[in-house]
């Protein structure tokens, strides 16, 4: 008889316990499952993403991959903006912007993604050359010639005339992001030796390197 009624009051329990949290369960499952539907609508992406960013006396220049909600095709654009009044002076379509930075000079502006280079005319966002590379967890600097890229165990000089190498030095390591600077017609980049080397910027020969044997003191080996 006790168990009788033991089981009784248990299955009562759980009829109560159902009949309220049944609602609420259903309702949870109703917002997960709308949220997944909205997502799969594309309705949370963004239709523009601003990806790189660079600024001179006059203007601002900067990318932006425009996404479609719809078919999630999207287009890659270099625009630049007239900082006295905002209005856009002009606007290039380019195919990547995938890490892309971009650097201003008096000429051109200079788009290196991580599939291509590009070189637009400063004034009119004419596209003056392009050219295919791969670079990944890059640094770089520049002078009125080159750009100096350093990626993957290597330092590339590019000619800004036409995007081609001019030449190229091995610096044999896979530093993440190696660093690299450029002053007086020298660049400069660190190694795993603990070395500062120096290569002139117009071929790429080997001027001199700095060691950091005795800690916090530099010693020229030049």
């Amino acid at each position: 008889m006790i168990k009788s009624i033991t089981l009784f009051l248990s299955g009562a329990f759980s009829v109560v316990i159902l009949y309220y949290l049944t609602p609420i369960l259903l309702e949870k499952f109703i917002i997960s499952y709308d949220r997944i539907e909205r997502t799969k609508d594309n309705s949370t992406f963004p239709s523009v993403i601003y990806c790189s960013l660079a600024v001179d006396s006059k203007n601002i220049y900067f990318t932006s991959q425009i996404i479609d909600q719809k078919t999630l095709s999207s287009q890659s654009f270099i625009h630049s903006i007239d900082k006295s009044n905002g209005k856009e002076n002009w606007r290039t379509e380019i195919s990547d912007v995938t890490g892309s930075q971009i650097i201003s000079t008096k000429d051109m502006v200079l788009i290196i993604g991580s599939t291509q280079i590009y070189a637009i005319d400063r004034l009119s966002g004419e596209l003056l050359w392009d050219n295919k590379c791969e670079f990944i967890n890059f640094s770089y600097t520049f002078d009125d010639n080159f750009i100096f890229i350093r990626n993957n165990g290597e330092i590339s000089a590019i000619d800004m005339k036409n995007g081609e190498k001019s030449w190229v030095v091995q610096t044999y390591d896979n530093i993440p992001i190696g660093q690299i600077s450029h002053k007086n017609g020298e660049i400069f980049y660190t190694n795993l030796d603990g070395l500062i080397k120096i290569v002139s910027a117009t071929n790429g020969e080997e001027i001199g390197s700095y060691t950091t044997d005795i800690p916090n003191v530099l010693t020229t080996k030049r």
